[in-house]
């Protein structure tokens, strides 16, 4: 029912602000949940796994369990806050920008780049 973080055999509940620092720099022997919206349970297969010095794991239901590296994790983060800022709405992040969002080309191509990555759908839904 919420996003959480698995350090070893502890679990910690994370607020929102929580998760996005969580997700830019995920702790050694981790693995990040965010959940889904509109979900009240979710079922994980993925507990076997943890982050590492190079590597993150991140999770949700609709995409399972996604090794990331942790450079590509803190770009995604630093880019979805960004372009959530500037275009208030997740569906640009999503989906892609309508006409009027072109304006901020630059920033619409970056998330294009970006849009078909599961890292990335897991990052625009912890925002």
């Amino acid at each position: 029912m919420s996003h959480w973080i698995l350090v070893g055999d502890e679990v910690r509940i994370l607020s929102k602000d929580e998760l996005l620092n969580v997700l830019k720099d995920p702790p050694v022997g981790s693995l990040i949940y965010v959940k889904s919206s509109g979900r009240k349970y979710g079922f994980l297969r993925a507990l076997r796994f943890a982050s590492t010095r190079t590597h993150a794991a991140i999770c949700g239901e609709d995409e399972g369990l996604v090794i990331v590296q942790r450079s590509w994790l803190s770009r995604l983060v630093n880019l979805a806050v960004k372009a959530y800022s500037t275009f208030k709405r997740k569906e640009a992040l999503l989906e892609g920008c309508r006409a009027s969002d072109w304006l901020n080309r630059e920033l619409c191509e970056e998330v294009e780049k970006v849009r078909g990555d599961p890292a990335w759908r897991i990052v625009v839904r912890a925002l």
